[in-house]
């Protein structure tokens, strides 16, 4: 699968907002037997008509091997984020976040299943020593599909992120604790409660440093 996009942005308050976009995803799978492959792949091009900013490249690509049987699969899964800015500075610095990880999941039904995914992460920058970092996390997560009354998701992400640089003036180490919640719940044949949660709290080395942001969701629909 083959696509590609093209737009503009117009602000009327200023100019230096302006900027073209050109976007082209690439998307392929295949299968063998029980091994699947699946690769996806966009580049993101924006251009700004002004000086202010600088026009840059965002491209994001994501390598999947999954070798799966009737009630389990593994997967070992890598994944690319690639930003380059034509005009670097201290504020636009070109950057590449690359992480890989091997995923056990198994099936409770049709539809359900728990997974474990171990992670090992690394940010790249040429330009900036304060911006680069490993980080090593391993996510706990559900998926449950199998009642029609609801469904959920969550998962649960520990892990911790280390800043190459000693004495880094900008960033501080910090533990991670990642925590996602998506679920819906079908009141009666109308409505529907659904739920979205994240929470992601960080415990850093330096305590002034110390971050949190939440962000909750409740939606209720009701059909016709």
């Amino acid at each position: 699968h083959i696509s590609g996009y093209t737009g503009y942005r117009a602000a009327p308050d200023t100019t230096e907002l302006n900027y073209r976009r050109y976007l082209a995803i690439f998307e392929a799978s295949s299968a063998f037997d029980n091994l699947a492959v699946r690769f996806s792949s966009s580049a993101d091009r924006k251009k700004y008509l002004g000086t202010t900013r600088s026009p840059y490249w965002y491209i994001v690509s994501i390598l999947e091997f999954e070798m799966s049987s009737s009630s389990n699969s593994y997967a070992l899964v890598a994944e690319s984020e690639y930003t380059s800015y034509d005009n670097e500075s201290e504020i636009y610095l070109s950057t590449h976040f690359f992480r890989g990880g091997i995923r056990y999941r198994h099936r409770m039904g049709n539809l359900s299943s728990f997974y474990i995914e171990p992670r090992v992460a690394r940010m790249f920058c040429k330009t900036s020593k304060e911006e680069r970092y490993i980080e090593g996390s391993i996510v706990l997560g559900i998926d449950l599909f199998e009642n029609k009354w609801f469904w959920l998701t969550a998962s649960y992400e520990p892990g911790y992120r280390d800043y190459l640089l000693d004495g880094n003036p900008i960033y501080s180490d910090f533990t991670i604790n990642r925590i996602s919640v998506i679920g819906s719940i079908h009141m009666s044949h109308s409505f529907s409660l659904d739920l979205f949660l994240s929470h992601e709290p960080e415990k850093h080395s330096r305590r002034e440093d110390d971050f949190s942001i939440s962000l909750i969701s409740l939606e209720l629909k009701k059909g016709f």
